[in-house]
C-alpha cells in the first residue's frame, strides 16, 4: 500500500511517526508525497491547544474530500486525549483510528493491506526513514512529569518514562550512516532526562551518543528552566558536537504569574539561567517562548514582561495568547478578557519583533556554519545554496541564503562568512 502521511504538532510527535513509518516500510508498504497516488493517509494529530485539536479535525475533513478514494487512519495526541469512541463518533471521516503507542495494533491493521515486496536486508541495508533530511528529530522520553497548569499533555501522556539509552544510540548512528547530519534530541522535557530515576541521565547520554558516532551534531528541543540549571550546563558543555542553541520556554517573566503558572521557578532564576549559558558557552544562540493573557496576569505584570524582554539574551522570542483547556487549573481561574489578550499579543509582539531583527544582527559579519537542505538553479545560471546557520532550528528560525554555490550536494555543512540579514533571511558566501 501507498501511505501518504501527514504529521501536525510539535517534532516529538513527527518522530513518533517516523518510527511508525520505518515499521511500515519494513513491512512492505510505500511512503509517498503526493496524497492522490496514496490509498492510505496517515493523519498524526496534535492536541496540545483547542487549535491544534481544530486543524487536525480540520485536515483530516478536508484530505477525506479532496482525496474521498484515501482510507485515513487518524492517530496521534487526539486518540490519546479523547479516545476512540469519542472520534469514531464526532469524525466519521477517520476510517481507522489507532493510538500512536499501540505497536500491536499498528502490525495487526496493516498486516491486512496487501504489500509490495519486502528488499533483502543484505542488498538493501535498512537506514531510518525520515520526513526531513539532512537533519532528523530522535525523542528520549515520553510523557511529562510537570504540572503546569494550563497543560493537558500528562493528563493523557502520563508521566516522564526515558528511552533507553542503547535505543536512542541505534537509531543515532543509523542516521549517521545514512548521511545525516544533525540530530535533533526532543522531548517535553529534554533537560528532566532521568527525573524517574532521580537522577539527570542526560550528560550519560551525550556521552553514549559522543563515543558512539563520529561527526553527527546534537541540538536539544525543548529545555524547561526548572530543571536546566548551572549543575546540568557545567556537565553537557564538555561535549564539542552539542551544538549551543538552546529552546528555553520560560512562558513568562513575571514570579507571580509563574507561580499561578506552576513552572517551578521566577524571574531571578531566569536571569541566573541565562548567565550560566553564557558562562559556560561563546556565542550560545537562545529561544523562548511566551505566553500572554494568562489568568491573573496584570497590566503590571505584562508591562514587566514587555519591559523585561528586551534586557535578555534571547535570540529567537515565539508569543502565543493563552487559551484556557479544559481539565487545567487554568480552565477554571478567572480569565483575562479576549480583548485584553488580544492587544497584550500584538503589543508584545512589536516589541519582540524588533528586538530578535536586532539580536539577529549580530551575526552578520561573522564565520558560521550552515547545513545545506535545497540547491536552488535559476534560469540565469546562477546557484544558489539554501539552509539553515548552525545558530538557528532547522523549520523553526531564520533561513541562509548562500551566494556564491553550488557548493555542494544536499546536506553538506560549510563554512560561510554572513554578509547581510533581511527579510528573515541570512545572505552569506563560502569563505
Amino acid at each position: 500500500m501507498k501511505i501518504y502521511p501527514v504529521s501536525l504538532g510539535c517534532p516529538k510527535n513527527q518522530s513518533v511517526l517516523e518510527e511508525r513509518l520505518n515499521m511500515l516500510c519494513d513491512m512492505g508498504h510505500d511512503v509517498v508525497s503526493d496524497p492522490s497516488i496514496a490509498d492510505i493517509a496517515i493523519v498524526n494529530t496534535c492536541t496540545f491547544i483547542a487549535p491544534a485539536t481544530i486543524e487536525s479535525i480540520e485536515t483530516t475533513i478536508s484530505l477525506k474530500e479532496q482525496y474521498p478514494h484515501l482510507k485515513i487512519v487518524f492517530t496521534g495526541c487526539v486518540v490519546q486525549r479523547y479516545g476512540r469512541e469519542n472520534i469514531a463518533t464526532e469524525i466519521p471521516e477517520a476510517d481507522i483510528i489507532i493510538d500512536p503507542d499501540n505497536l500491536d495494533e499498528w502490525t495487526k491493521v496493516f498486516s491486512q493491506f496487501p504489500r509490495g515486496d519486502v528488499l533483502d536486508t543484505e542488498e538493501y541495508p535498512h537506514i531510518p526513514f525520515t520526513l526531513t533530511f539532512p537533519y532528523a528529530y530522535v525523542y528520549i522520553a515520553k510523557g511529562c512529569s510537570s504540572a503546569c497548569s494550563y497543560c493537558t499533555i500528562p493528563s493523557f501522556k502520563g508521566p516522564q518514562r526515558d528511552i533507553d539509552v542503547d535505543v536512542i544510540v541505534n537509531k543515532v548512528k543509523r542516521l549517521e550512516e545514512a548521511g545525516y547530519k544533525e540530530v535533533v534530541l526532543v522531548a517535553q522535557d529534554v533537560a528532566a532526562y532521568g527525573i524517574e530515576t532521580g537522577q539527570k541521565k542526560l550528560p550519560a547520554l551525550l556521552k553514549a551518543l559522543h563515543d558512539n558516532t563520529k561527526n553527527i551534531l546534537f541540538r536539544l528541543l525543548y529545555l524547561n528552566p526548572k530543571y536546566f540549571r548551572d549543575d546540568l550546563m557545567r556537565k553537557i558543555s564538555m561535549f564539542e558536537r552539542l551544538i549551543p542553541y538552546f529552546d528555553i520556554p520560560v512562558q513568562h517573566l513575571h514570579t507571580d504569574v509563574l507561580k499561578l503558572m506552576n513552572r517551578g521557578y521566577g524571574y531571578p532564576e531566569i536571569e541566573n539561567l541565562l548567565n550560566a549559558v553564557y558562562r559556560y558557552w561563546r556565542e550560545p544562540a537562545i529561544r523562548t517562548t511566551l505566553m500572554v493573557g494568562f489568568p491573573g496576569e496584570t497590566d503590571e505584570h505584562f508591562e514587566f514582561m514587555k519591559e523585561k524582554i528586551v534586557k535578555l539574551p534571547f535570540d529567537w522570542i515565539g508569543v502565543f495568547q493563552f487559551i484556557p483547556e479544559e481539565g487545567t487549573p487554568a480552565y477554571d481561574m478567572v480569565q483575562v478578557p479576549d480583548d485584553v489578550k488580544q492587544r497584550r499579543y500584538d503589543e508584545l509582539i512589536d516589541v519582540v519583533s524588533s528586538y530578535v531583527d536586532k539580536r539577529a544582527l549580530r551575526w552578520v559579519g561573522k564565520q558560521s556554519r550552515a547545513i545545506v537542505t535545497e540547491v536552488i538553479s535559476h534560469d540565469t545560471e546562477e546557484v544558489i545554496d539554501v539552509g539553515y546557520p548552525i545558530f538557528c532550528a532547522p523549520e523553526i528560525d531564520k533561513v541562509i541564503e548562500i551566494r556564491n554555490g553550488d557548493i555542494g550536494d544536499i546536506g553538506q555543512i560549510v563554512n560561510v562568512y554572513i554578509e547581510d540579514y533581511r527579510d528573515d533571511v541570512y545572505v552569506a558566501e563560502v569563505r
